[in-house]
């Protein structure tokens, strides 16, 4: 699968409120990173709402509405890039806390905030550690001893490197019907235990995801994680 690792003193609210901007005000959308980051820090938001009074009383309405309008969206493919029309009524949706262009792009011009997340995959690419050979020297023009083969530079083939993206856009999906399915009226107990699921899946040990999966029925993950 794959874990988020999040820069100290990194505001996930902030964050979260400034990728939302980028996905209604940029031309260039939100690339699968950044997707994954939006609905990572979604499911951590209903946690906070019942630990923090100040956070619930400013934040919990807009949060619904948020849930309501990313439920409803279609990830074809990636970077993901709104029409015209739904950037427009997403925009309208998320106003009351959206930040304002101006506030965008002086978020957007700063590195550090901009890049503020790292997304780590815990795929195996199938690269083998091995001991290597006893070196000698080599003997004669052509016999180059233990020298390193240029060619061979230990970097995963391409099926594997897409085979990455592949489990990371299907967990996007997963992640999105849990958002659907937890929003419903009157499941917020269920929205609790989506939102625990998911950090499970992200932050356990092969175990806890194998048993969060097969508590969430997703018995296709099963024997790929």
């Amino acid at each position: 699968m794959f874990r988020i690792k999040y820069s100290p003193g990194t505001k996930r609210i902030t964050l979260f409120r400034n990728l939302l901007a980028q996905l209604v005000y940029a031309d260039y959308g939100l690339s699968m990173e950044e997707t994954l980051v939006l609905f990572d820090l979604m499911s951590g938001f209903p946690e906070q709402v019942d630990k923090d009074r100040q956070f619930a009383s400013k934040y919990s309405e807009w949060l619904i509405t948020v849930h309501s309008a990313l439920s409803s969206l279609s990830i074809p493919s990636f970077p993901l890039v709104l029409t015209e029309d739904k950037r427009k009524k997403l925009a309208e949706e998320l106003k009351p806390l959206l930040p304002s262009p101006h506030a965008y792009y002086g978020w957007r011009g700063n590195p550090a905030l901009v890049h503020s997340f790292k997304v780590i995959p815990n795929i195996d690419l199938g690269l083998k550690k091995r001991l290597p050979p006893k070196r000698f020297l080599g003997v004669g023009y052509r016999d180059k001893g233990t020298a390193k083969d240029p060619a061979v530079d230990g970097s995963p083939s391409w099926r594997k490197v897409a085979r990455v993206n592949a489990e990371t856009e299907r967990v996007i999906e997963e992640q999105k019907e849990n958002l659907i399915n937890a929003m419903t009226p009157g499941t917020k107990k269920r929205a609790e235990s989506v939102a625990s699921n998911v950090r499970s899946v992200l932050n356990g040990t092969e175990s806890d995801v194998r048993r969060t999966l097969e508590n969430l029925g997703l018995c296709m993950f099963i024997g790929k994680v």
